[in-house]
């Protein structure tokens, strides 16, 4: 080819050709993306859209629930399909890495021109995404609820235009009454709270049935200006397992949103399953113990095994023989889920732990690992007083750790030791090893067992149409279950710890008991005594229980929500709310003579007959007003209060706990019932607490008040009708505190002398001494000490009338035929653990014991200044 300009130049002319369309093939010019006006406002409306949608779901409707789940699995497929991709390209990028150059046979004549920033690499860009990936997933899984609260909702449910959100949650698996915990995190809409909010909240709760009390419970709380998001806690009454919460707030006295949120409760939240043991487990950290080597959490398997025992069914045995210790995860997994047997748990972490003693009302029992313990009593020391208060009110409280960890721990449950007048010693608080005669034998192990039968891994479901609770298996019909004597043999196989057995002798020396008020401190010498064998828990069942496979919290209130109570016969005020039949029948009779034969021949007899017109229609009004009047005022128009107190002194340990049977009548029902903030309020009925024979629905609002102050609660409404006999019983623990009676014997060991440290007469007053010597004294004054003289048994019996315990007497049929198909017809007759104290008593007094009658403490009673009818007060206790 010829070249007009000579051969270089078409040399030089060819080069850059090439050049230019290899530069315009690799890197091509695309404009800039560009964004309409009309494009920004769709965008901000869906993502709107969206967010509302988020709202209503989280207040517990169901379709935008539905809604907000297929749009998350949809973005979280994107964004799992994002996340392989550029780890793909991370991949290719590190190990198959390739330079483009561009192509030239002489770079010594390419144009000379400025060097180019450098481009960063494809391998940077993609370790940056996925490290902003990484930083998300982090973030959305570190802002996830802790273990043991489940979020129920928020209020305001729809677009909120306040200074703050409301978020409710509920801890898992309530027991069968008490108090339940929620969980009110308030959160700022802007970061920080703009003004300082004095905020009243109310919580009503719902159930499907009628039931015969409910409750709507309301608190005031502050919100600090400039503070960031604060969790405050609220008790509510559990009479019954509630189906749905409904929530509001009120500022100044007006509610601060239009809607309520209603909000569903469903799953773990309320899932009272008729369990007899409702157990609490301390989390304390999800590390691994660096001592031991093994999970922090507790192996819970054959706790079930043993504590879910029912008086017809077993529970399961665990059928996992391969597994000889359930990993930390898989622990507090088994331990979250419903178990198949009538025991549940309810996990709380050390976030969570509660500095109110009512908020662990409804359990049974509560495992505390010791290493905790000796921190919380320089960390949280109102945690531990809330614990101690827990087991003096009759609770458990389960404690396990090593020799050091068990002496502390011993050290900060005992109170300060009392001084001895006459000794001048000290009189410490000291726990009993267990007694070999309460464990066991190896062969009583497998006999408890009871391996011949089924194992049945059914959950438990509740029975609607009474409220009962039974295995599904049992209710739907039989299934098909891996016998108990096979799957007990594969444990054995394995060699698994949950059946190993010892001695009686050298079991019962790991273990540690003493009595803590009405309740009981329990030690386990062992540093992880997880899962534990069949034959440790099934001890320290026996131990913890007056009566095999009794439900424990029934056991120490005597109160059944189920069944009802027949003691409520017994506690009832006399000759009020009852019809005056006998005065209904004369007035009656005495009016019938008037308009009738007297009338006529009285005005026969002044001939004016016509009368009868008149006469007889205003003496009907004037007898039926009679009647009406002395209906209402026959009961008087005060409120009637019949009450009876029992004070357990604890003297060892500096305890003493309050419980009060109280029953009210208003004849206009204008009080409301005043109690102390720190004590257990339970009502007592005579039938079952729901009627399953009425459907109600949620939307019925509770006739119930429940108001929190700082120092009180206050029910109302509903809980003091008008005309009814209301009955309540009130159980406050009080720890730290001297004991109010103190016996000793003077110089010359002769005479007992008794001190008196209440603001309250006593007498007259039983002491029983370590050599089994009575003593008695008649009365004792506030704060004066009096010579007792020599007594016996007798003493005991003659103080304890049917007045201060009345007997148990005809139980009326209160139920209707049709009421009794749905419902249970056989209320328990249960009795809270003070009686039956006083029963035992009054047969034998144990050795450092007494008894004896108070004057009435007036600070306790319910109501203000309110007419007596019958006002008892027992003052029992040991005193070591």
């Amino acid at each position: 080819m010829n070249c007009p300009r000579g051969h270089d130049f078409c040399e030089f002319q060819r080069d850059s050709s090439l050049t230019t369309d290899d530069a315009a093939q690799e890197l091509p010019q695309q404009p800039l993306p560009r964004f309409s006006i009309r494009w920004l406002l769709g965008l901000i409306t869906v993502a709107a859209l969206f967010f509302t949608v988020c709202q209503i779901a989280a207040s517990g409707n169901r379709w935008a629930q539905v809604i907000v789940l297929l749009v998350g699995i949809t973005v979280a497929t994107l964004i799992a399909y994002a996340a392989f991709f550029l780890i793909g390209m991370a991949w290719d990028t590190a190990l198959v890495r390739r330079e483009v150059t561009v192509p030239s046979t002489r770079k010594k004549d390419k144009p000379p021109g400025p060097d180019k920033p450098a481009r960063p690499t494809e391998s940077s860009e993609t370790i940056t995404i996925a490290a902003w990936i990484v930083a998300f997933f982090f973030i959305v899984s570190g802002s996830s609820s802790a273990a043991d609260v489940i979020w129920l909702g928020t209020y305001p449910g729809g677009a909120n235009a306040l200074d703050y959100r409301l978020q409710v949650g509920i801890e898992e698996q309530s027991g069968p009454g008490g108090y339940l915990n929620l969980h009110l995190k308030f959160l700022p809409t802007r970061g920080a709270f703009t003004a300082a909010h004095d905020v009243t909240v109310s919580v009503s709760s719902h159930h499907n049935y009628k039931a015969q009390l409910a409750a709507t419970t309301s608190e005031s709380f502050a919100l600090n200006e400039s503070t960031g998001a604060v969790t405050h806690h609220m008790l509510i009454p559990n009479f019954d397992a509630a189906t749905l919460l409904t929530v509001w707030i009120t500022e100044n006295g007006k509610e601060v949103f239009r809607n309520r949120s209603t909000l569903h409760v469903s799953g773990n939240a309320l899932s009272y399953t008729g369990q007899r043991w409702t157990i609490g487990v301390i989390d304390g950290a999800p590390v691994t113990n660096q001592k031991s080597g093994v999970p922090a959490f507790p192996d819970l398997r054959s706790v079930a095994t043993i504590f879910g025992n029912d008086t017809s069914t077993m529970a399961p045995i665990p059928e996992d023989a391969d597994k000889p210790r359930l990993s930390d995860k898989e622990s507090r997994i088994f331990a979250a889920q419903t178990q198949p047997s009538f025991v549940q748990f309810r996990v709380i972490t050390a976030a969570d732990l509660a500095h109110r003693w009512l908020a662990y009302s409804d359990l049974d029992l509560i495992m505390v690992d010791m290493s905790m313990w000796s921190d919380w009593t320089v960390d949280q020391p109102m945690v531990l007083d809330a614990l101690k208060k827990f087991a003096a009110a009759g609770g458990v409280l389960l404690l396990y750790g090593d020799d050091s960890a068990i002496e502390f721990a011993k050290a900060s449950i005992q109170s300060q030791p009392s001084e001895d007048r006459q000794n001048k010693t000290t009189q410490a608080f000291t726990f009993e090893k267990l007694s070999s005669t309460s464990v066991p034998n190896p062969s009583n192990v497998v006999t408890q067992l009871t391996l011949g039968g089924e194992n049945d891994t059914s959950p438990l479901t509740q029975r609607m149409y009474n409220g009962t609770f039974a295995k599904e298996s049992q209710q739907y019909g039989n299934r098909q279950f891996l016998g108990r004597q096979p799957v007990y043999d594969d444990l054995v196989k394995a060699g698994s710890e949950m059946i190993q057995t010892q001695s009686p002798d050298k079991l019962a020396s790991q273990i540690e008991m003493a009595t803590y008020g009405l309740g009981k401190v329990v030690l386990i010498d062992d540093e992880d005594p997880f899962p534990g064998s069949f034959q440790l828990w099934m001890t320290l069942e026996a131990a913890c229980l007056e009566t095999p496979l009794a439900t424990p919290w029934i056991e120490r209130h005597g109160v059944q929500y189920e069944a009802g109570n027949t003691n409520y016969w017994r506690w009832l005020i006399e000759s009020v709310g009852g019809p005056p039949v006998k005065s209904f029948l004369t007035l009656n009779s005495v009016f019938v003579l008037i308009v009738g034969p007297i009338a006529y021949f009285a005005l026969r007899r002044f001939d004016r007959l016509y009368l009868l017109y008149f006469g007889a229609p205003a003496l009907a009004i004037i007898f039926t007003g009679g009647l009406f009047g002395f209906a209402v005022f026959s009961d008087g128009i005060g409120t009637k209060l019949r009450t009876h107190q029992w004070t357990w002194v604890d003297a060892a340990n500096q305890v003493v706990v309050y419980q009060d049977r109280s029953t009210v009548y208003s004849s206009f029902g204008t009080d409301s019932l005043r109690f102390d903030r720190n004590a257990l309020v339970l009502p007592v009925l005579p039938t079952g607490m729901t009627d399953y024979s009425r459907y109600s629905g949620t939307g019925v609002p509770p006739n119930g008040r429940v108001r929190w102050t700082d120092d009180a609660q206050f029910w109302s409404g509903e809980f003091l009708p008008t005309r009814a006999q209301v009955q309540y019983q009130v159980t406050r623990p009080d720890i730290g505190v001297p004991s109010p009676l103190i016996f000793e014997m003077n110089a010359d060991k002769a005479q007992m002398l008794v001190l008196n440290n209440l603001e309250h007469a006593i007498g007259p007053l039983v002491y029983c001494d370590a050599q089994s010597a009575f003593y008695v004294v008649d009365r004792v004054a506030a704060g004066q000490s009096m010579i007792m003289r020599p007594s016996s048994q007798q003493d005991v019996r003659d103080l304890i009338t049917d007045r201060e315990l009345p007997p148990v007497g005809i139980i009326p049929n209160v139920q209707s035929s049709s009421s009794m198909v749905y419902n249970r017809s056989s209320p328990g007759d249960e009795r809270p653990l003070p009686e039956r104290l006083v029963q035992t008593w009054t047969g034998r007094l144990p050795k450092n014991s007494f008894i004896g009658l108070c004057e009435v403490d007036q600070s306790r009673f319910p109501v203000k200044d309110p007419q007596v009818s019958i006002a008892t007060h027992i003052i029992m206790g040991t005193t070591r």
